[in-house]
């Protein structure tokens, strides 16, 4: 993951450094549309992919997570978004742009 980059926009802060537990990406899953098309129930698979992906972006909205873009990238040319979740209250506000 990338070392400390953060933006903001629309008081929501983006950040790639960030320690989450999978139990914390189970409610955003929830809250949002994905968790209706995802495995969410197994702890392990949700773990692997926090821990295997080479660039998660998390949304936060001061102290609350608000959203979540997991992706693999070469960092060169092309980025592959596997999963971006975004809490329904925040959704089509721009977070992920």
């Amino acid at each position: 993951m990338g070392a400390g980059r953060q933006s903001k926009s629309a008081n929501i802060e983006s950040k790639l450094d960030t320690n989450l537990s999978a139990g914390q990406v189970v409610d955003l899953l929830r809250d949002s549309t994905v968790g209706e098309r995802r495995p969410i129930e197994g702890r392990e698979g949700l773990e692997g992919m926090l821990r295997n992906s080479n660039l998660v972006d998390f949304a936060w909205d001061r102290e609350h997570f608000r959203g979540r873009g997991r992706s693999m990238t070469g960092f060169h040319y092309g980025c592959y978004l596997s999963v971006l979740a975004i809490d329904k209250i925040h959704q089509n506000r721009g977070i992920g742009r």
